[in-house]
């Protein structure tokens, strides 16, 4: 599964000379884990508020996983749809 690579990515200046050669390191969070936690927050707000219904937490983590994925297909799709138009 892709997981949109480092939500927060750090920049490696050890051997960088200038600021054309910086490159990410990629490690922690990632984008995937970061859109299912902003999406578990929404959906905790909605069923504690709008929802009588009761949804354990592997539903709901299930859920924002869920939503977090189809933002990343979006993302990407997105992505190589700006790429082609500018290659045109």
């Amino acid at each position: 599964m892709k997981n949109g690579g480092s939500a927060f990515p750090i920049l490696d200046t050890t051997h960088a000379s200038d600021i054309n050669s910086l490159a990410c390191i990629e490690g922690g969070m990632t984008l995937l884990d970061y859109f299912a936690g902003q999406t578990l927050v929404g959906l905790l707000s909605f069923y504690n508020k709008s929802s009588p219904e009761t949804i354990s937490p592997k539903a709901l983590a299930e859920k924002s996983y869920w939503i977090a994925k189809a933002m990343i297909d979006i993302k990407a799709e997105l992505t190589r749809e700006k790429e082609t138009e500018e290659k045109r």
